[in-house]
């Protein structure tokens, strides 16, 4: 293998495959990277054999081959040089990186005992823009549960409901949901699959990406983001995903329209005092009103009123704090309509004119 290059284009990249490195890996391989070079061009891939990344590199490939190579002590080497022309030889059991400033040794393993992760990409379900799938999944990750006891709740569920693809998080206290009307695969996403949602922040933290493409390899029980140069690959995330819908209220009682940035800003106001109090926050609707209070605690009591568009009767519930501010610094439309039925029912939390949305908070049981 005989690869030219330049050092900038691999530094925008290789901070992606730090991320997968394992501190104590099972077995050596999973701390190295896979350095290929092929026709199509140069390739970086890391693995921890849940998640794996592959970076292509802009690159001019005098000579074809593979090898592996220490990850994090090549991270660090990469990150140390300025911008320079480089080039990767490899020769027998080491690869060879020279610089206009350096020569650098690694001791190298055979390409083939890198775990085969990336050979398969599966069938395309469907392609987003950066906007697009940023929209989708940003009102999402923040919900998905992370108590490994349910792993079905650890995930992103995506399910195709007749002509919609639905994008479901829960951890059994809150749920998101985001609909969007696809034609797009049909059969893989008929039984639904559940996504980890480590794969899609790293697909979220991507900055120049245009298009995001998602794939399901069924046999391999992988789900595939590519973007920009990067393939994210993760493993499918086994069991049986609740009935989600059971937990949607029909319909509510009472509704109130606030402003987002103002209810933003009183909920984390009323919170400083909500710590103290198991982040317990009690909410009001009253004569076109929205008031968060906090009774009595060890360093005092709060309470804050927001005016908005009240519809139906006056009501009151409770909720974690958190879960407002979770959802709040997500919600990008000006105003947000809170729902509610009863202090033990499920609160619906939609943004008006966006059918595409909702949110369901269930209350905190409190007494009197």
């Amino acid at each position: 293998m005989k690869v030219n290059f330049l050092t900038e284009n691999i530094q925008e990249k290789i901070s992606l495959l730090g991320k997968t490195l394992p501190s104590h890996a099972p077995i050596p391989v999973l701390t190295s990277i896979l350095i290929e070079a092929t026709k199509e061009g140069l390739f970086l891939s890391a693995t921890d054999l849940e998640f794996g990344i592959t970076v292509q590199i802009p690159a001019k490939i005098e000579e074809e081959g593979g090898v592996l190579i220490p990850g994090k002590q090549f991270i660090e080497i990469i990150n140390s040089l300025g911008k320079e022309k480089a080039t990767f030889t490899q020769e027998k059991d080491q690869m060879l990186l020279e610089t206009q400033t350096g020569t650098f040794k690694f001791q190298a393993m055979p390409k083939d005992e890198f775990p085969k992760m990336f050979e398969e990409k599966g069938e395309k379900i469907d392609e987003y823009t950066k906007e697009e799938f940023t929209a989708i999944f940003s009102r999402l990750t923040f919900a998905v549960s992370a108590d490994t006891a349910r792993p079905h709740l650890t995930g992103i569920y995506i399910v195709k409901k007749e002509k919609e693809v639905h994008f479901v998080a829960t951890d059994g206290y809150r749920l998101s949901l985001v609909k969007t009307v696809r034609e797009v695969g049909e059969e893989v996403l008929q039984e639904g699959i559940i996504v980890s949602p480590q794969l899609i922040s790293e697909a979220l933290s991507l900055k120049n990406a245009e298009k995001i493409s998602l794939f399901v390899y069924k046999q391999g029980n992988q789900f595939i983001l590519e973007a920009d140069g990067v393939r994210l690959v993760g493993r499918l995330i086994e069991g049986v995903y609740p009935e989600y819908a059971r937990v949607v209220p029909g319909s509510v009682g009472t509704t109130i329209t606030v402003d987002v940035e103002e209810f933003l800003k009183i909920v984390r106001a009323v919170s400083v005092f909500a710590r103290e109090n198991a982040n317990v926050v009690k909410v009001d609707i009253k004569n076109g009103t929205l008031t968060l209070s906090v009774p009595s605690t060890s360093i005092g009591e709060a309470e804050s009123v927001l005016e908005g568009i009240q519809e139906g009767p006056d009501g009151e519930i409770s909720f974690n704090s958190k879960y407002l501010s979770d959802l709040l610094r997500v919600s990008e439309g000006k105003k947000i309509k809170v729902g509610i039925n009863s202090s033990f029912d499920p609160s619906l939390f939609t943004i008006p004119g966006e059918e595409s949305f909702l949110h369901v908070i269930m209350p905190v049981k409190v007494q009197d």
